[in-house]
């Protein structure tokens, strides 16, 4: 309460101040005027610098600087009046006026254009505009009366046989160098042939003598453009707005190719500054939208990025770049919805002879893939060049697969590496192909890890191969068994023939020795 109380005696005080300084202003000023008026300057000087913050003081002092030609000083105080809010109309557009007096006769030409370029926009007065055509008119005219009699011919035919025109211009060039108006026309006819170089060449000299010239910078900056030379093309587009007088439509021109510019050359805030500006003045277009939300997405900001996006979908569903950002961003946010504009994107650009968003086809095969949507993702393949890396391969393989085309898969399986697994699809499709063979080749080197066996099992085409290939193996291991067994008899046979041999020969030996004795003996 106490604080309420100290505050409005403050206001009170505050109040009575500035009535009391409006007060004195308005008879300094009045006593000024009243010096002016009589040709008192010294007294009439004494009483405004007073007042100097006063606009209509700021006004006359310039006036009295004027009428002893100082005009230097003079203009300092015009330059100081029309910034202030206590001007009225008239003292304000007079002020406006001397300033481009001065400055037209100093030859401060860009100076000049800037201060009718303000004249124009503040005061609405149409000679602001006469004074810088006239300006212009008389920098780029020749006193040469063959060149102009050239060049006249030459706007003659611009239009209905340009390359005659195009030979008028030339010559009056040549008859005068300084003569810019052919110069001009030549770089304007050359930049819509296409023919960058010519029209770099003969704009940059119109621009070099005139650097307020709006028209020749816009051309110059399209030119820049072309050539992807981005820093000069956004120097020729902002003298271009900083000099010109240019319509809603120019002036979205200029924006959204600033916005390139900024994008290209890596100034996304910049980008996104004239992506804006661009969106504001053609609100019905949608290559702003997806500019900007590009230079949103470059910042990370992706909440922007989807509501611009959204909004140009809503103007143009079938926008294929807005789809393909909007797929990207809830690509990268591991949103279902990437899939449906990833798919609307592909249909729309399918028949092109080259697609022209190639990352988006593995994405969505594979999410299709995922999802078994088989059909879908056969579909797309059919669509594709042949020319594919070997993980989309194998991706067709199993999708042709698991679609019942078992014919198809073996094809394409067997144009690539397989590892177990996949090797187990191959014999699986063979198998359903009543190809028994070509699968019991496949799956029985697999027989020693009992997890690809087990699998296998699992199989219903496969689990008979693995039991007839088992029942083979058993029985030629029977047979192996069988005839090993049949060998070893053989041998214990031949060892035990071979020992009682030894032993009748040993018994024989012995025998027939004894009888020897025996008859020694006798």
């Amino acid at each position: 309460m106490e604080t309420k109380n100290k505050i409005k005696p403050l206001l009170s005080a505050l109040l009575i101040l500035s009535f009391i300084q409006t007060a004195f202003a308005a008879g300094e000023y009045e006593k000024g005027m009243a010096y002016y008026k009589s040709k008192r300057y010294d007294k009439a000087k004494e009483m405004f610098l007073k007042i100097a913050e006063n606009g209509n003081a700021l006004y006359y002092l310039g006036e009295i600087e004027n009428t002893f030609g100082r005009y230097k000083e003079a203009k300092e105080y015009f330059q100081k009046a029309v910034k202030t809010k206590s001007i009225n109309h008239s003292n304000l557009k007079n002020a406006y006026w001397n300033i481009a007096g001065v400055e037209e006769k100093w030859g401060e030409y860009e100076n000049f254009v800037l201060t009718c370029h303000e004249i124009w926009y503040k005061m609405h007065d149409e000679a602001a505009r006469q004074k810088i055509d006239a300006l212009i008119n008389k920098m780029q005219w020749s006193n040469n009366s063959n060149a102009v009699a050239e060049y006249n011919k030459g706007m003659e035919k611009k239009l209905s046989q340009p390359n005659e025109a195009i030979a008028h211009f030339k010559e009056a060039v040549k008859t005068d160098d300084s003569f810019l108006a052919p110069r001009f026309e030549l770089g304007i006819m050359a930049l819509h042939d296409n023919d960058t170089n010519t029209a770099e060449s003969y704009l940059s000299a119109v621009t070099a003598k005139m650097p307020y010239y709006a028209e020749a910078n816009l051309a110059l900056g399209d030119v820049y453009f072309s050539k992807k030379r981005f820093s000069p093309a956004i120097d020729c587009y902002n003298k271009s707005v900083k000099f010109g007088f240019l319509n809603s439509s120019i002036l979205y021109h200029i924006n959204f190719k600033k916005a390139q510019c900024y994008y290209n050359a890596g100034d996304f805030e910049q980008a996104e500054d004239s992506a804006s500006m661009a969106a504001e003045l053609a609100p019905a277009k949608t290559e702003p939208l997806t500019l900007l939300s590009a230079a949103y997405i470059k910042q990370k900001n992706f909440d922007k990025a989807l509501a611009v996006l959204q909004k140009a979908c809503e103007l143009q569903p079938d926008n294929t770049d807005a789809l393909y950002q909007l797929g990207s961003i809830y690509y990268s946010k591991k949103d279902e919805r990437y899939l449906d504009n990833f798919d609307k994107l592909f249909n729309l650009t399918k028949d092109r002879e080259k697609p022209p968003y190639p990352l988006i086809i593995p994405i969505i095969i594979n999410g299709h893939f995922e999802k078994k949507g088989y059909a879908r993702v056969n579909e797309i393949f059919s669509l594709l060049p042949n020319a594919q890396n070997s993980g989309m391969t194998l991706i067709k393989a199993k999708s042709l697969y698991h679609s019942g085309q078992y014919d198809k898969a073996i094809i394409i399986f067997r144009t690539i590496s397989l590892n177990n697994d996949d090797n187990l699809l191959l014999a699986s499709a063979y198998a359903r192909e009543r190809r028994n063979d070509q699968a019991k080749a496949i799956i029985q080197p697999l027989f020693g890890n009992t997890e690809y066996r087990e699998k296998a099992l699992k199989d219903s085409f496969l689990s008979p191969l693995v039991k007839e290939i088992e029942r083979e193996i058993e029985q030629k291991r029977q047979i192996e068994t069988d005839t090993a067994n049949k060998t070893e008899n053989k041998i214990d046979n031949k060892i035990e023939d071979k020992i009682e041999n030894k032993t009748e020969d040993k018994i024989e030996n012995e025998t027939g020795t004894k009888t020897e004795d025996e008859k020694d003996l006798d």
